[in-house]
């Protein structure tokens, strides 16, 4: 049962919410700047536009450490706000290191490679969607109802999550074979990234339904 009553804001003189989706807007743009890589795009200034991302993603998960650390009671339980905000932080990490990756000038990705991130920027669709869509919420109750629509974003993510894993071991198991040694370990490489990205925005949207769903 969700336990929201009233407009958090007029309990309680901080919010950690407009943070916490300020935060999933800067991990959506890494995942684009990754995408715009992937279609051509400057990498060396991508890679220093996650780099900015990164930098204000740690200064809003900062703020909102010192926020769960403070003796306050929100209605929603504010250690999972608080991994929530870990989960989509590992997510803006994998895209820097993945981006500096993908700067080895002689790594050429397959195109099949190349399709599988379309499915990574489709879970960050799916993700930002999730947020707008429970965004209008906080400025009124609560409505069950209401939620439960709203959460039907995180089944679509972790569905969507399944299906990249199994383009995932297509992509090994038809891809790599044909690679030379050098090519696969590093190809190898920017195809985990994927996957902890992946599991990483399922674990987000997962840690975002018990945030909502906190005292049944």
């Amino acid at each position: 049962m969700v336990k929201f009553i009233r407009h958090i804001f007029d309990v309680f003189g901080y919010s950690p919410f407009p943070d916490l989706l300020e935060h999933a807007k800067l991990c959506v743009t890494a995942i684009r700047r990754i995408q715009k890589i992937f279609k051509g795009g400057d990498t060396a200034e991508l890679v220093r536009e996650i780099d900015d991302v990164e930098k204000k993603a740690d200064e809003i998960k900062d703020r909102i450490r010192r926020f769960i650390s403070d003796p306050i009671v929100l209605p929603v339980d504010k250690y999972a706000v608080y991994n929530l905000v870990l989960l989509q932080d590992n997510i803006i990490n994998l895209c820097r290191d993945l981006a500096v990756l993908l700067t080895i000038k002689d790594l050429s990705i397959p195109s099949e490679v190349g399709d599988l991130f379309e499915k990574i920027a489709k879970i960050a669709d799916e993700y930002s969607e999730l947020y707008e869509h429970v965004k209008p919420l906080l400025a009124k109750a609560f409505v069950k109802s209401e939620v439960s629509q709203a959460l039907e974003h995180v089944d679509t993510i972790v569905r969507i999550g399944e299906e990249f894993e199994k383009c995932y071991l297509k992509i090994c198991q038809e891809v790599f074979e044909s690679l030379k040694p050098a090519e696969l370990v590093l190809l190898r490489e920017v195809v985990i990234y994927f996957l902890r990205i992946v599991e990483n925005f399922v674990n987000a949207a997962k840690m975002f339904r018990v945030m909502i769903k906190r005292g049944d």
